[in-house]
């Protein structure tokens, strides 16, 4: 749910691919793209949520596991971004 009104609130589909383009071509790091666009998500996640915890967009969570901002985060970077589709 949340990833739908975040998609409808960009313009073009760059963000789509920014949250693909994780890792550096060396897989040594995180691409600052990526790093951009969790954080874009975080900041409208805060905009739609009461009480401090949102759905969780990490594929596995499927937008049904409440989680606060970090641990929402840590899915989002360290376990292979959003799930689309």
């Amino acid at each position: 749910m949340w990833l739908l009104l975040f998609e409808q609130n960009m313009n073009g589909h760059s963000h789509r691919r920014r949250m693909y383009n994780r890792l550096l071509p060396d897989h040594s790091g995180y691409t600052q793209e990526f790093l951009d666009g969790v954080n874009q998500f975080d900041q409208f996640a805060h905009t739609q949520t009461d009480g401090g915890k949102y759905r969780c967009s990490y594929a596995k969570c499927r937008n049904r596991v409440y989680l606060t901002p970090d641990e929402v985060k840590m899915h989002l970077i360290l376990c292979k971004g959003i799930g689309f589709g």
